[in-house]
């Protein structure tokens, strides 16, 4: 089954930051003088994490960690094995 969280899996540690910051809503001017990178090493990063998630927005990307962010509250709250009837 292929859930919101799929896209994210493929995502570097530093591509997972640098989103976090995004949709945070930090301007890649901001997010590069936190992590003491380029600018243009953030957009390039953006970029990467737009295509690799199949973002077409970052109205559409927010939706997608939304989602995924309940995909994992979901699998972690929920005991699997079955329960009692």
């Amino acid at each position: 089954m292929t859930t919101a969280a799929s896209p994210m899996a493929g995502l570097t540690a530093r591509q997972r930051q640098i989103m976090e910051l995004v949709l945070a809503g930090s301007p890649s001017k901001n997010i590069a003088a936190d992590l003491g990178i380029s600018q243009h090493t953030v957009e390039k990063h953006r970029a990467d994490i737009m295509r690799r998630t199949g973002s077409r927005s970052l109205p559409a990307l927010v939706r997608l960690a939304v989602l995924a962010s309940m995909d994992i509250q979901a699998e972690t709250s929920v005991p699997h094995g079955g329960g009692a009837r």
